[in-house]
């Protein structure tokens, strides 16, 4: 197979233009960092939703704009979609303190916006979190970098 075909789509871009690729996702990564520029739960909650869905799909938009893919076969079910932001959340060095935010946004959330499709995206953006904190806590686990190993150095940096 060819650099210009891949999985049987033909692609129609400079092959050297899609080696100079920026990190994946990299327009959302950088909006969610923003969020702790906004004060208003409601603001970030809506910032959240804005990353989760239109700067995601500029994103993959950008990346198979030089295929040839018929459109329907380029939607995100919810299980990929998961698994971006997982992907993003982990990319977030400038901001540590996302859960924090996802939870301040949670305890000020209305009732009637509970249940909404933006409150569907704090949850999977919770849920992303919750996941890599458990990997995070297996990975020390397995490498005997708990609280109660013999490592010393571990337990100055918490």
């Amino acid at each position: 197979m060819d650099e210009a075909t891949r999985a049987g789509f033909n692609y129609t871009g400079d092959v050297r233009e899609q080696k100079k690729a920026k990190l994946p996702f990299e327009l959302s990564i950088r909006n969610l960092i923003k969020i702790e520029e906004l004060e208003s739960p409601m603001v970030k909650l809506e910032h959240i939703y804005k990353c989760c869905t239109s700067d995601i799909q500029k994103s993959l938009d950008e990346f198979w704009r030089n295929y040839d893919i018929p459109n329907k076969k380029l939607s995100v079910d919810v299980d990929n979609l998961q698994s971006i932001i997982v992907y993003m959340i982990s990319r977030l060095k400038d901001c540590p303190q996302i859960i924090t935010n996802l939870y301040i946004i949670e305890d000020f959330l209305p009732e009637a916006v509970q249940l909404s499709n933006r409150a569907f995206y704090l949850a999977m953006m919770q849920s992303s979190c919750e996941f890599l904190l458990n990997l995070h806590k297996k990975a020390d686990s397995e490498f005997g970098l708990g609280s109660d190993s013999k490592n010393k150095s571990r337990d100055n940096i918490e």
